[in-house]
């Protein structure tokens, strides 16, 4: 089986170096990046053992 010879691969081109953060900042702002906010939907509790925690919370308030 013959080989393709001669044929480029992809270029890499590097991305442009970026400004340095100022301190974990926004610029033009004087609050913080990561400042949280308050979350318009409710707290969802889900995985495995959310029925079983369910279950002992009701049991509780029925020994009380």
């Amino acid at each position: 089986m013959a080989m393709a010879e001669g044929r480029a691969s992809a270029k890499i081109y590097p991305f442009p170096p970026r400004p340095r953060a100022a301190g974990g900042r926004i610029r033009g702002s004087g609050s913080l990046a990561a400042e949280p906010r308050p979350s318009p939907y409710p707290v969802v509790d889900c995985g495995s053992g959310w029925y079983h925690e369910a279950a002992m919370q009701d049991d509780q308030r029925r020994k009380s």
